[in-house]
């Protein structure tokens, strides 16, 4: 296995109605754009040999979807030993996108496929499936849906 560090950034989080310490960018032809500052908080091993379309924390472990026709997979590892803990992997004929989790699932979306997997995020047994128009690319949730 090929490992690299990671780093893994946290933004400051304020309370409301502070203003967070910001620097100003030049931003697509505009001037006045914040840009957020961050910490490097913790770095962690990581596999390098999988092409990572989807990378996110939750409930403690890191899961990551990979893409590729014939190579797609979805990770559920030990966040500080990089350890693969369960994987499910898609059929040939998919090419994995981005990924995330809501509650008690992980939703995968696929490239060129217009379909999605719903998995059970403790040990990533398939449980459903879902349609969607146009390419997927990546995903995330608000928290609330």
């Amino acid at each position: 296995m090929t490992t690299s560090s990671a780093e893994v950034a946290a933004l400051s989080v304020l309370p409301q109605g502070q203003a967070p310490d910001v620097n100003q960018a030049r931003v697509y032809g505009q001037t006045n754009a914040p840009v957020q500052t961050y910490q490097i908080i913790d770095t962690y091993s990581h596999d390098t040999n999988d092409y990572t379309e989807g990378l996110f924390i939750h409930d403690g472990y890191l899961y990551e979807a990979t893409g590729e026709f014939g190579k797609s997979r979805l990770k559920k590892s030990n966040l500080t030993t990089g350890e693969v803990i369960c994987e499910s992997r898609l059929d040939v004929r998919y090419f994995g996108e981005g990924a995330t989790a809501f509650e008690d699932k992980v939703y995968r979306l696929t490239y060129l496929s217009t379909i999605g997997f719903i998995y059970r995020d403790d040990t990533l047994k398939l449980e459903g499936t879902f349609r969607y128009p146009g390419q997927g690319w990546g995903l995330t949730t608000d928290g609330n849906c």
